[in-house]
């Protein structure tokens, strides 16, 4: 056990989170995750991904962390472009037409785009924890926000 926990003392070093898939790769089996969160050490942020032990990790990195259709927009994407201007409230993310997002408990708002037009202006952002996400750009994030007011 001490040698997984190496393992992972230098993994987390480097990131705040590790995935199934990752462990795997560093040669750490699902079990091995499992009975290190029972012990304390780690924490299950949701199913197939862990954090270290602390409260202290990126949220908005979480959230995106395989899920690869999903693209912060609206105050969310202007927060991250400024994150100095305002405190964010609700996180608002963007996804294509017939996303399945019942599977997600978070306090999220979703916007539904169609698919043909989801691609188009994602840009990738660092947070403040310095964790790259996909967020839509500064002008379509406005002109959502400017379209989706209510008078």
């Amino acid at each position: 056990m001490d040698k997984y926990r190496a393992i992972l003392s230098d993994y987390f070093s480097r990131h705040d989170f590790i995935t199934n898939k990752i462990a795997e790769s560093l040669g750490i089996q699902r079990h091995v995750l499992y009975l290190l969160k029972r012990n304390g050490e780690l924490v299950r942020i949701r199913p197939g991904v862990y954090a270290k032990g602390d409260d202290n990790y990126d949220r908005l990195y979480e959230i995106q962390l395989n899920r690869h259709r999903l693209v912060y927009s609206h105050e969310t994407a202007l927060h991250l472009y400024f994150p100095n201007l305002f405190l964010l409230e609700t996180i608002h993310v963007s996804v294509p037409k017939g996303y399945n997002t019942s599977h997600i408990n978070d306090d999220i708002c979703f916007h539904y785009v169609k698919p043909e037009d989801f691609f188009d202006d994602i840009e990738v952002v660092n947070t403040l924890h310095n964790h790259p996400v996909r967020v839509l750009s500064l002008e379509r994030s406005l002109q959502d926000i400017l379209c989706n007011k209510q008078p």
